[in-house]
């Protein structure tokens, strides 16, 4: 890895394309990154699977349901070669991520077109990227600029972090939109603008809208299906979708609305068609195994009805994530129940001060924390974390900074604020 001006350039080998993605998505979670060059190569030595065709189809068909019907796949021995047409901006660069998570995959060549189901002026574009943007806790209060020609979107000003950067660029890829080019978002000290969030309230009428939005744009969420509603900044999502990955991707764009202070899930999961519990469970052990970063050697599996039991250990917060989005993934699946345990790998156990210094120093590097401030105590391996975060994508943040020293174990004492208006509501 070689920084300069802060340009980080990440050079080397990795196993799985799904590693080469992840380095770089860390890499832009620090503080002071203003690009990621992604040189990672993926290991030749890994022979590509010979069904390498079907494993990418397999991979777009649970990410998204049937919204990749039109991609065509073809393969020139571990590369993989994207082309057709998707009705979102999103779903071109889901579908890249899709196919550099299949194991075997070293390449990736992406020549999807942009086909939106319905046109959309450039004013109405430009109007509902600007809503999208300000209802963003992380860039709501950036100098962000929006124009848009003939589909095409195009950002420009001042953001704090690579981080920021990437996430006015997501908040960009709505329907309708053809590309976005973000070339003009320069990435600036903190001393440029105040740190925090710019923006730390939004009525329900304004989650309402951003959430919509959120959920038209995500090719994981189905067009029907799918409703919700905002009391004093507490969002419940009611109705029935497929997967149980499709219930999780709709919490996940949910919490990221400005003004989230908890999100009460009660989508129920009406699979289509029925899979004996017996059957599900070797389905998901299978599913498990098949995951480049999930080792399963100590992972239990039970079924009851749809609901997937997980019991055992892993040695990540990541593991723990990526074992439970592969099951939520699994046809059948109505509910999860991870019961996983984090265990570090090593069996030199680290030190107090080094657990402790190692958090800090990553509470400090990332972003995405703001003006959130943690208090770090560890005791025996044991973190402790005390303190106030504006809103729930900031908890996840501080556990997985947490976990990443590979302590013993973590105590969580944070707390989120009530906002005022459901405080004083009668």
């Amino acid at each position: 890895m070689g920084v300069n001006e802060g340009i980080v350039t990440l050079l080397g080998q990795v196993n799985r394309g799904e590693e080469r993605v992840h380095a770089a998505e860390l890499a832009a979670q620090t503080r002071g990154v203003r690009a990621v060059v992604n040189r990672l190569e993926v290991d030749p030595s890994w022979a590509p699977r010979s069904d390498l065709v079907s494993a990418v189809r397999q991979s777009l068909l649970e990410l998204s349901g049937d919204e990749f019907t039109a991609v065509t796949v073809t393969v020139d021995g571990s590369d993989v070669h994207l082309s057709g047409t998707v009705p979102h901006a999103r779903g071109k660069e889901m579908a890249e991520r899709a196919a550099w998570y299949v194991s075997g995959v070293t390449g990736v060549d992406n020549a999807i077109r942009v086909r939106p189901d319905a046109t959309r002026t450039d004013q109405e574009l430009t109007e509902d990227v600007e809503r999208s943007l300000r209802s963003d806790p992380y860039v709501g209060g950036a100098l962000i600029r929006v124009s848009v020609k003939e589909g095409t979107v195009r950002l420009s000003g001042a953001v704090q972090s690579m981080f920021e950067r990437r996430r006015a660029r997501e908040r960009a890829l709505l329907v309708g939109v053809l590309e976005v080019d973000d070339s003009g978002l320069r990435v600036l000290p903190e001393s440029v603008r105040s740190g925090g969030y710019a923006r730390p309230r939004s009525d329900d009428r304004e989650m309402t809208a951003a959430i919509r939005d959120a959920f038209r744009a995500d090719p994981r969420i189905p067009e029907r299906g799918v409703d919700f509603h905002v009391t004093y900044g507490v969002v419940t999502l009611t109705g029935a979708v497929h997967t149980y990955a499709q219930k999780l991707a709709a919490s996940e764009d949910a919490r990221n609305a400005l003004g989230t202070w908890a999100v009460l899930n009660q989508l129920e999961v009406e699979p289509e068609g029925s899979v004996l519990p017996k059957g599900l469970a070797q389905q998901v052990m299978a599913r498990l195994r098949g995951h480049p970063s999930v080792t399963v050697d100590g992972i239990r599996v039970a079924a009851d009805a749809g609901t997937i039991t997980l019991e055992g250990a892993v040695s990540s917060i990541f593991e723990r994530t990526a074992a439970e989005h592969a099951v939520a993934a699994v046809p059948g699946v109505t509910d999860i129940v991870n019961r996983l345990e984090i265990r570090p790998v090593h069996e030199l156990r680290r030190s107090d001060g080094e657990i402790h210094d190692d958090i800090e120093r990553a509470l400090w590097w990332d972003p995405r924390l703001g003006s959130a401030r943690i208090e770090v105590v560890v005791d025996n391996g044991v973190v402790t974390l005390r303190g106030e975060v504006p809103n729930p994508e900031v908890y996840d943040a501080v556990l997985e900074d947490a976990y990443r020293a590979a302590p013993l174990r973590v105590l969580d004492e944070l707390w989120q604020r009530q906002p005022a208006r459901f405080l004083y509501s009668k």
